[in-house]
């Protein structure tokens, strides 16, 4: 094996190796790109035909939609009784409702004119009428949805005044603290 005689010719021999890598990656990339360049030239824009719409359904025959009903299904649920709406609770909850309307009423009124204690007040004992109210009858709504249909006017009618109070109960819980 034969070493270089000096350091100086081993020097030489590798800076001329370190000059010929750079150019040989430059070479490389011209090429690529003229490759590249004719290739997109020679090929012309080619319109994509989409395939056909394949229906598996096609050989099976049409069918007739079904016919209208003639009415909804009936309920198998008995009907809610006329007196539904004069039960002593019921009749109980509606008073307190109707003075925690009231005191809401007369609760938001203070807390728009300033008397921040007098809207306190009244806020905390509508909300608790509300609640009272509401607390009285949840059993009471709830046996009666499990026994007739909820879809029953009277029931619709108990369950939104409910829900109205549900809505007012917690406007007053915002505005004045929770219970």
């Amino acid at each position: 094996m034969a070493f270089p005689s000096s350091s100086k010719d081993r020097r030489s021999r590798e800076s001329a190796h370190a000059a010929l890598v750079p150019a040989l990656i430059g070479l490389v990339l011209i090429v690529g790109a003229v490759e590249v360049a004719i290739l997109t030239k020679q090929s012309e824009p080619t319109v994509a035909q989409e395939p056909a719409a394949r229906n598996p359904f096609a050989d099976m025959p049409q069918e007739a939609p079904p016919p209208p009903r003639e009415a909804p299904p009936a309920s198998k649920s008995p009907p809610v009784p006329d007196n539904v709406a004069n039960d002593p609770e019921w009749l109980a909850a509606k008073l307190l409702a109707a003075d925690a309307r009231e005191l809401y009423e007369a609760a938001l009124a203070a807390k728009a004119s300033g008397d921040l204690a007098t809207a306190s007040a009244k806020g905390r004992t509508a909300r608790e009428k509300y609640d009272r109210a509401l607390e009285s009858t949840a059993v009471w709504e709830e046996e009666l949805l499990s026994k007739y249909d909820p879809r029953d006017s009277a029931l619709s009618a108990i369950h939104d005044m409910r829900s109205d109070w549900l809505e007012k109960l917690v406007v007053l819980e915002k505005s004045f603290g929770p219970r």
